[in-house]
């Protein structure tokens, strides 16, 4: 996850933010379609759950009587599509979706106190009250658990409790029955009175409605919760991947991982051995000043991108662009075994690639381009030399000034890559199936003296892709 309190990087001294607030108008708008597309599902799974029962009733009690429940289906049936309809035709005000989940409870409890009409005799109403009809709530619960909503949830329960509570009180305020607590009563009441009492048709459990309210209540919270807790956690996900995006643009992937692991391991410093690579456009400067700078931009952006996917394709960092330069390093932010092996099949993809876009850019009637790439391997320091508002996470040392002194080598010497002695060896002792890349470098067999360097350093060349290949 993304540390909370490395909320912000920069490049090139551009503060970028990255752990913005996850409740932006466009998560909201996400939320708002994800509750519309819940409520759509639960009209679905309600009205092909209401449909089911009809033909239930409609096999098992082929009588006239069903009318009167079948008429109650359709109800609820309407109950939950009718918001819907109200949507799409503008209709789309916050409180229509608590309006009917009330609608739905009320709805509910006339089913349940009020018999139905069609027949004949009745027990007496007290008596229905055992059949446990209450569980329908939870039903109705469970619907509107699918919208995703947790105050939706939340007023579901509230209003099933509410209804059935004033279902409750107008049932016992009448002079016909028995109100009644069996368990509560305690020692005032003999056992045999509370047998009778319970036996009498106009019993009314009063502790069996307080427990039914109080069920209700709670399982609705604690769904309500789990509703709520889910969108907290595609929040603190989406603001995790938001993070990781923002910096993935400007850093590669491996570094990303690492600044997402922990804040604390930015500020670790390491000497490590570490192969860094420059590629750089020949003449760029002579032919930028031929270009309108929208061309010179899309020039770059067209390099940049190239190099940066084929460093990326050997698990490279880009530690920067300078200019039509770009840096790469192999080996950080943590060393491997084929790191001097993967900058070499790098180097070689890169020269290659810019083969392939020079191609397209001459069937398009633009001009090619050339480019230089140096490449060394050696001891670096890794670790930000930057502060807590300006993130500079790269490599130093003599490696890197070897490594940018190479590239510019490659003018001189006619190649387009130039590697150090010390890569090459490198690659060898790895193993790492570079052998193949390795018998296309040539050793430069002159005096190489490199600005800084006393003696000449031994050095190893790659002829253009087009000449190897040839070869």
């Amino acid at each position: 996850m993304i540390p909370i309190a490395f909320q912000h990087v920069s490049v090139c001294g551009m503060p970028i933010k990255t752990n913005e607030d996850a409740a932006t108008p466009r998560l909201r708008d996400a939320f708002a379609r994800a509750e519309r597309d819940g409520r759509r599902l639960a009209v679905k799974v309600r009205t092909l759950a209401f449909a089911l029962i009809a033909l239930w009733l409609l096999i098992g009690v082929p009588s006239v009587t069903i009318l009167h429940p079948l008429g109650l289906i359709v109800l609820f049936m309407v109950l939950g599509i009718l918001p819907l309809a109200l949507a799409r035709a503008g209709f789309n005000q916050w409180w229509i979706a608590f309006l009917f989940v009330a609608l739905d409870s009320v709805l509910l409890v006339f089913t349940l106190f009020f018999p139905n009409p069609l027949v004949a005799e009745h027990f007496p109403l007290p008596v229905y009250l055992r059949f446990d009809w209450f569980v329908y709530f939870f039903v109705l619960l469970a619907f509107n658990a699918l919208s995703y909503s947790p105050l939706l949830v939340l007023w579901s329960g509230i209003t099933g409790a509410a209804a059935w509570s004033v279902g409750m009180w107008w049932l016992t305020a009448k002079a016909e029955t028995l109100p009644f607590r069996p368990l509560t009563s305690g020692g005032s009441v003999s056992v045999d009175e509370r047998l009778a009492a319970i036996l009498d048709p106009a019993y009314v459990n009063l502790d069996k409605w307080e427990q039914s309210v109080v069920v209700l209540t709670l399982v609705a919270i604690i769904l309500a919760a789990a509703v709520w807790r889910a969108r907290k956690l595609v929040e603190i996900q989406v603001d995790a991947e938001r993070a990781r995006t923002n910096l993935a643009r400007y850093f590669s992937p491996n570094i990303v991982e690492r600044l997402t692991e922990s804040e604390a391991r930015l500020a670790d410093v390491s000497r490590q051995k570490v192969a860094v690579l420059f590629a750089d456009i020949v003449g760029f400067t002579a032919l930028s000043e031929d270009l309108e700078p929208e061309r010179v931009v899309e020039l770059l952006r067209g390099f940049h991108s190239r190099m940066a996917t084929t460093v990326f394709s050997y698990d490279g960092t880009v530690d920067k662009f300078i200019g039509d330069a770009v840096m790469a390093t192999f080996g950080t932010p943590r060393p491997s075994p084929d790191d001097a092996g993967r900058a070499l099949r790098c180097a070689v993809t890169m020269a290659e690639e810019i083969e392939r876009w020079n191609r397209k850019r001459a069937a398009r009637g633009a001009f090619p381009i050339q480019v230089g790439i140096g490449l060394h391997y050696g001891d670096v320091v890794v670790g930000n030399i930057g502060d807590d508002r300006q993130l500079e996470y790269t490599v130093i040392g003599d490696t890197v000034n070897v490594a940018s002194r190479l590239e510019k080598l490659t003018r001189e010497l006619d190649s387009v890559i130039v590697v150090s002695d010390d890569v090459i060896q490198a690659a060898r002792s790895e193993k790492s199936g570079s052998n193949r890349v390795l018998s296309r470098f040539n050793r430069h067999t002159g005096q190489s003296v490199i600005r800084g360097r006393h003696a000449a350093v031994p050095i190893w060349t790659f002829d253009r892709p087009t000449k190897a290949m040839a070869s």
